[in-house]
């Protein structure tokens, strides 16, 4: 297993969605909710080798 956290970047934002939509299927986000988010939070996907394998959203407000 070679995990490996990478932030999102704008190329990248599509699959983060797409990650998320999956795990929340109740709470399907547009692309611009994932731009707004990002903006307050900092997102990040996961890779095991070169498979995606999860995300996070990590809420920078204190």
């Amino acid at each position: 297993m070679a995990l490996r956290i990478v932030p999102v970047r704008p190329d990248t934002v599509p699959l983060w969605r797409d990650v998320h939509d999956l795990v929340i299927p109740a709470h399907q986000l547009s692309l611009d909710e994932v731009g707004v988010r990002s903006q307050r939070n900092r997102l990040t996907l996961a890779h095991d080798g070169g498979t995606l394998i999860g995300n996070a959203d990590l809420c920078l407000a204190s």
